[in-house]
């Protein structure tokens, strides 16, 4: 999924097991993630930054079928 910021853009990636912010242009602090899936929400305090070539990635476990 495509995402622009004030700072910067880039992508979000969503798996079984991570989330992954990766920016295109610029950083993007990632600090905390609020994560709804069906119907229920999930609150992930990440403290990372994600800049071009260094992609943020939080480690997780997603109540989906994601792929």
């Amino acid at each position: 999924m495509f995402f622009c910021a004030a700072n910067g853009y880039g992508t979000l990636t969503l798996t079984k097991n991570a989330l992954t912010v990766t920016m295109l242009e610029d950083m993007l602090p990632v600090d905390k993630l609020v994560l709804t899936i069906g119907g229920k929400t999930k609150t992930l305090i990440a403290n990372l930054t994600a800049s071009v070539g260094r992609p943020a990635v939080v480690k997780m476990r997603v109540p989906c079928h994601c792929r």
